[in-house]
This record gives structure tokens, sequence and C-alpha cells, in this order.
């Protein structure tokens, strides 16, 4: 869930060692059924809180449109992912996503149901 081999390459500043120092340790993304991206936020880790935050500000913005909450969310790291993404979502069904692709992608009713 995200994309964090990817800010492994990102380098900028000298650290106190004198060597490039790493800004952020990944990028969480969050897609839609179109693969558009409807949600981002550069993270320091892999961590949690970090994640739920991200799930945070998409399901407010989903209650102000008054739009209906996603019922699947795709991700490479489905079993690490499941119960972050439900404490946000409780009733979404997490699934691995086979792709090489390094985001969560989320289905609404009007796309299927599953």
């Amino acid at each position: 869930m995200g994309t964090f081999a990817m800010s492994q390459a990102v380098k900028a500043g000298i650290g106190s060692n004198g060597q490039l120092q790493q800004p952020f340790g990944g990028l969480l993304a969050v897609m839609n059924e179109a693969n558009q991206i409807i949600a981002y936020r550069f993270v320091a880790s892999k961590g949690r809180d970090e994640m739920i935050a991200v799930f945070e500000g998409l399901k407010r913005r989903f209650q102000q449109q008054k739009r209906e909450m996603p019922l699947v969310a795709y991700t490479d790291n489905c079993c690490a992912d499941r119960k972050t993404v439900q404490v946000v979502f409780p009733d979404i069904v997490v699934r691995a996503l086979l792709l090489p692709l390094r985001s969560v992608a989320v289905a609404h009713r009007y796309v299927h149901r599953m």
C-alpha cells in the first residue's frame, strides 16, 4: 500500500553524517475504480497512524459529498493492510492486488457488488 520502493531512490539535503538524506519513506496513494488518484500523502514510514490519517481524510470527504463509502480495497499487502483500512472503513473488503502497482484502489457500489 503506497509507493515505498520509489521513495528509496529520492534523496535531498545533506545530513549530519555528510550523506544525502531521504526526505520521506513513501507515497501512500489511494485510487478509485477509474485508476484516478483520489488521495495521497508523503509518509515517513509504513506506519499505521499515517495511513489511518489518509483514510480518515478520505472518509470525511466522502461524507461531505454525501457519497457512499467504498466497498472493496485492493492492496499489494492485504494481510497487513486489512486491519488498518478497516479501522476507518469497518465494512470494507480488502483483497490482494495482483498487479505490481503499489497503491490502494477502492470500488463503490455503482461499479459492482462483491
